[in-house]
This record gives C-alpha cells, sequence and structure tokens, in this order.
C-alpha cells in the first residue's frame, strides 16, 4: 500500500534539504504536485514561516506557486507506521533545475540565455514590486516546468525589502558610516540593486 498524506498520495522523493524532503504526489483526481514534508527541529522554522509568508503573498508565472499548508498524518500502510507532519504543497515544476540543464547539455545558446534571463528578471521585478527579495539567487533554485519555462523556487531566505534594508543600515552604522550617507542609501536602494550581483553568478558563470 502507497504512503498517504491527507489527501495525496505519496511517490518518489525528489529532493531534500536542511528543513525538509521534497516528495512527489497526487490528489484522488491525479494531479501530481511537489510537497515539501518538513523536519521537526525548531531551528529550521523561521526558514518554513518565511517561505509560507512569502508564497502566500505572491503569484507569477515565474515563481513556484504554493497550493497548500497543512498538518496530518504521514500513514505508511505497508510498514504499519504513521507520524504527524507538517507539510507545503507546491505545483510540480517537472523539468528538473536550471542547474542540472546546464550542467548536462553545456552552455546554453545565447538566444536561450535570453529567454531565461527575461523570465527571470520579470519574476524579480514582479517579487521586488511586492515587496519581498529573494536573498538566496542561484541555479539550483531555478526551475523549469514541463514546458521549459524558469520559475523562481526556494523562498527560505526571502525577506521583506525594507525590512533587509533597515538591518543592514543598522549593521553599517556600527561600521561608523555617517547617519547622512546611511539615509541616502535607504531612500536610493531598491531591491533590483540588491540582486545584481546574485544574477551574475547564476547567469554569467553558466552561459
Amino acid at each position: 500500500m502507497p504512503t498517504t498524506l491527507g489527501k495525496y498520495t505519496l511517490g518518489r522523493t525528489l529532493g531534500s534539504g536542511v528543513s525538509c524532503k521534497v516528495k512527489l504526489a497526487k490528489d484522488d483526481a491525479g494531479t501530481r504536485y511537489a510537497v515539501k514534508i518538513l523536519h521537526q527541529d525548531e531551528q529550521f522554522q523561521e526558514l518554513v514561516e518565511t517561505e509560507v509568508d512569502t508564497l502566500t503573498k505572491v503569484k507569477h508565472p515565474n515563481i513556484v506557486n504554493l497550493v497548500e499548508v497543512g498538518e496530518g498524518q504521514q500513514t505508511n500502510s505497508k510498514k504499519g507506521q504513521s507520524k504527524n507532519v507538517k507539510y507545503i504543497v507546491l505545483e510540480l515544476v517537472g523539468g528538473g533545475e536550471l542547474f542540472d540543464l546546464v550542467a548536462l547539455g553545456g552552455r546554453l545558446e545565447e538566444k536561450y540565455a535570453r529567454f531565461y534571463f527575461k523570465q527571470l528578471i520579470e519574476g524579480l521585478n514582479y517579487l521586488h514590486n511586492a515587496g519581498f527579495v529573494h536573498r538566496d539567487l542561484k541555479p539550483e533554485n531555478l526551475m523549469l516546468d514541463s514546458n521549459f519555462n524558469l520559475k523562481i523556487a526556494d523562498f527560505g531566505f526571502a525577506a521583506p525589502a525594507k525590512e533587509r534594508l533597515a538591518k543592514e543600515c543598522s549593521r553599517r552604522s556600527s561600521e561608523l558610516l555617517p547617519t547622512w550617507l546611511l539615509r541616502s542609501i535607504w531612500a536610493s536602494h531598491t531591491p533590483d540593486q540588491a540582486s545584481i550581483f546574485s544574477l551574475q553568478q547564476s547567469f554569467c558563470s553558466s552561459f
């Protein structure tokens, strides 16, 4: 008998990280999803809450879509085992990571690099206008759907843009930057500028 979690039947493991294990799942209608089964360790709770808080407030074709957040019994009928877990249900992005595409297929032709770069910029522009910064952009967190469209994923380190700037200015002030300069940086700074380095790391090294 299969392993179940709420209304979902769980399949193979798609991946794992410090805060969760990701399983392929399908509901009663046969629709497939990616389910993040969260580790119980309290040290990862903030990452989980951050991802949920961000994804509940954004929706864009180039951002992985949140379907459901829940808590329930994960039951393995074959082993006769059951445990209570918290989980996040996300749309299934079946094309794998951009990292794997480049690692297995080599550098992309310029027209394809332009295509993915445009989709990444559109997703980030929407995210920044919604008041969030991702803070963990890298090829491993850029997924491809079944039509090979790019999806930004893994929002565990995301943060509200203004909150992030406030913390940065506070840190800089301890390094004796003049107050007038801090205010100038805060007033003129945009989340887009904060992502330029990550964009360079994600794309320039790959293409």
